[in-house]
């Protein structure tokens, strides 16, 4: 509706559901990733799932669980947990597929690429300064990047990210 007002604090609060999952790499790339996620403050114990992909559903019963570190964070709109884990031991030029959770929330499964051993081409999207207009404006050089690059492998943000960074709402 036109003029209503929209409670932040209630449509950015944390869940049981993992919500801000982030994949990067802790170490070499071609042999780690990390992971990291939010819940709210009743997901005690976070745990990660990776398996090597493959065609088809099968790859669900190789997964094996990775125990995630989790912390405290104390933010408005009200505290939550940050969970991480990391990957290692994995193989180069090797897609992987992962999930997060607690054993009975989960996220959907998504699916990186560890890097080559060795030199190898590389695709990645650059952006900087999204602060401002981030739904109007920044999402269409999101979806350029990747019409321009669908085989980009990740994204590099430089610049501000949020005008105020102690607000958990603007992240």
């Amino acid at each position: 509706q036109k003029g209503r007002k929209v409670d932040n604090d209630v449509i950015h609060r944390a869940t049981p559901v993992p919500d801000r999952i982030i994949l990067t790499w802790a170490g070499d790339p071609a042999t780690t990733a990390a992971v990291t996620w939010r819940t709210d403050r009743s997901v005690a114990a976070g745990v990660a799932e990776i398996a090597q992909a493959e065609d088809g559903p099968l790859f669900v019963k190789k997964a094996k669980p990775v125990q995630a570190q989790t912390e405290l964070l104390d933010a408005e709109p009200g505290a939550a947990h940050s969970h991480s884990v990391r990957f290692t031991g994995l193989q180069p030029d090797t897609q992987y597929v992962y999930r997060v959770g607690d054993g009975a929330n989960w996220s959907d499964w998504n699916q990186f690429r560890t890097a080559a051993s060795g030199p190898a081409p590389l695709e990645f999207v650059y952006v900087g300064d999204a602060q401002n207009d981030l739904y109007s404006l920044w999402s269409r050089l999101i979806r350029a990047g990747y019409s321009e690059a669908p085989r980009a492998r990740f994204i590099l943000h430089a610049g501000d990210l949020v005008n105020r960074g102690t607000m958990d709402y603007e992240w």
